[in-house]
C-alpha cells in the first residue's frame, strides 16, 4: 500500500518554524495499530489521518503522537485544513473536520488558515507543589482543559530551560479538567505579543511542544481577562518558535490562526 504524507509546519511564517505535523490522507480508515506505527516511525509531536467523510467539505480527522492518540491537537487540525483547501477541495473557503472532540472548523484566513475550538476558561489551581520545579516567580496558577503556571515577566519564560520544564510537567496529575504529566508556562508578553509560552507534554510522549494551538482553549479567556482584549498576538517560545493570533470574547469558542507551511510530501509503503 501507498499512501500519501505531507508534512506542514503549522503556525509558521516560514520553514523550520512553527510546529511540524504529518498530514496522511487516506480512502479508507486504517487499523489503529498501523496509524500509530505510522506516527512513531515520523516521531513528530503529531500525525494527522485525514479521510472523506460524505459531503464535500466534511472529513473525518484523528491525531497521534509518536505514542498514543490524543482528544485534541490545534496545530495538527491547522495543517490537515491547509492540506484539505490547498490540494483536495481548493474551491471552499472552509472544512469541518469529524474528531473525537466534536465538530472542528478550519477556514481560510488572510495568508493563512483559522480553527475555531471550545474555550475552557481556567479555574484557579493550587500548583501542587510543580512551580518549585522551575525556580521561577509564580505569579498564579490555573488549570482548563491544561494546567499552566504564570510567571513574572517574558523572558523568564523565553530562557527557561525545557529540562526544568518537562520536570515539572512530569509532576502534574490529571483530576478530569487537565490532563495528566501536559503543563504550561506563561507570562504577560511585551512588544507587540500580548503573551508568551512554552508548553510540556511528558505524558503523551512529547518533552516541549514547539507550539500548542490547544493550549489557547485556556490562555485566551485567562489572558482575555487579563488585559481587557479580544484579539492577541501570541509567542510560543520554543527552540523552534512560532507565533499564533487568537480571538476570544467571552463566549463559548476561541478563533485561532497562523500560517501553514509545507515542507515536504513523500509516499509511505506500507
Amino acid at each position: 500500500m501507498k499512501l500519501t504524507v505531507i508534512q506542514i509546519d503549522a503556525f509558521a511564517r516560514k520553514v523550520f518554524e512553527g510546529n511540524p505535523a504529518a498530514v496522511v490522507p487516506l480512502d479508507a480508515p486504517l487499523p489503529d495499530l498501523t496509524m500509530q506505527a505510522i506516527a512513531g516511525e515520523h516521531n513528530l509531536s503529531e500525525t494527522a489521518f485525514i479521510c472523506r467523510d460524505g459531503a464535500p467539505g466534511r472529513w473525518r480527522l484523528r491525531w497521534f503522537t509518536p505514542t498514543t492518540e490524543v482528544e485534541m491537537c490545534g496545530h495538527a487540525t491547522l495543517a490537515a485544513g491547509a492540506v484539505v483547501l490547498r490540494d483536495y477541495e481548493p474551491s471552499l473557503s472552509n472544512v469541518a473536520f469529524q474528531t473525537r472532540s466534536g465538530e472542528i472548523v478550519v477556514k481560510r484566513s488572510g495568508d493563512g488558515f483559522m480553527l475555531t475550538l471550545a474555550a475552557a476558561p481556567p479555574a484557579p489551581w493550587d500548583g501542587g507543589g510543580v512551580a518549585d520545579v522551575l525556580g521561577l516567580k509564580v505569579v498564579d496558577s490555573v488549570s482548563g482543559l491544561y494546567a499552566h503556571l504564570v510567571v513574572d515577566g517574558a523572558d523568564a519564560v523565553r530562557s527557561l530551560d525545557a529540562s526544568d520544564g518537562v520536570a515539572a510537567a512530569s509532576l502534574v496529575d490529571g483530576d478530569g479538567r487537565r490532563n495528566r504529566r501536559h503543563l504550561g508556562v506563561t507570562a504577560k508578553g511585551d512588544g507587540d505579543v500580548d503573551f508568551v509560552l512554552r508548553f510540556f507534554a511528558p505524558g503523551v510522549g512529547i518533552l516541549e511542544d514547539p507550539v500548542t494551538g490547544s493550549a489557547l482553549c485556556d490562555l485566551a479567556p485567562y489572558w482575555f481577562a487579563q488585559t481587557g482584549k479580544r484579539d492577541l498576538l501570541v509567542q510560543q517560545a520554543s527552540p523552534r518558535g512560532g507565533y499564533m493570533t487568537c480571538r476570544y470574547d467571552g463566549g463559548a469558542t476561541v478563533k485561532i490562526a497562523g500560517g501553514a507551511v509545507e515542507y515536504s510530501r513523500a509516499q509511505i509503503r506500507i
